[in-house]
């Protein structure tokens, strides 16, 4: 699971290790993503954490799945939640800022989904990914722009010829079995 030090992602860690999944977690937060270990072991799960991880990285990626495949003899799901972003009234955030977003949600998705892909594909594994409903309600409460769960449901949607599938994110936990893999998708 990448992304694992906050929100989502600490949540999804501590489901998953409650309901008996070994966590890899990665992160580049490690301090953070450390914590996230020491609260699922504290609850009497099972997670690790491997070194500083950047979603965006390819090479940084590759290594850490071949050293989760390689420790674990595979990968059963891969749970792609990192992102970057960077929040800002509309009238007042640089387009620099705007533009990391709109680059870093999709990037650190895509470098873990074609890497862990064969090992997923051996296990009749799954690719979770999540998103935000800031793209259907906006950000009421706050007023600021980071809306990419629209650019990334385009590419949700597209079917896979063969295991593993990708799942659409939904407003509410989804129960989805199609590819061999029970899994939630929390959107």
């Amino acid at each position: 699971m990448s992304g694992t030090t906050r929100g989502q992602g600490r949540a999804a860690t501590l489901w998953f290790a409650a309901e008996g999944a070994i966590v890899v977690g990665g992160d580049l937060r490690h301090e953070s993503g450390l914590k996230t270990q020491r609260l699922v072991t504290k609850a009497g799960g099972t997670a690790l954490t491997s070194g500083p991880l950047d979603a965006t990285d390819e090479d940084s990626v590759r290594a850490w799945v071949e050293e989760v495949a390689d420790a674990f003899g595979g990968i059963d799901i891969l749970y792609a939640n990192a992102n970057a972003f960077r929040f800002g009234a509309v009238d007042t955030q640089p387009y620099e800022y705007f533009g990391c977003t709109m680059r870093a949600e999709p990037d650190s998705v895509w470098p873990a989904a074609q890497v862990a892909r064969p090992h997923l594909v051996r296990s009749r594994g799954c690719i979770v990914t999540v998103g935000s409903t800031a793209d259907l309600i906006g950000s009421l409460t706050n007023k600021r722009t980071a809306s990419t769960s629209s650019r990334l449901r385009s590419s949700r949607e597209v079917p896979s010829s063969s295991p593993p599938t990708r799942r659409p994110a939904s407003p509410a936990p989804t129960l989805s079995s199609d590819s061999g893999c029970s899994s939630v998708v929390l959107g």
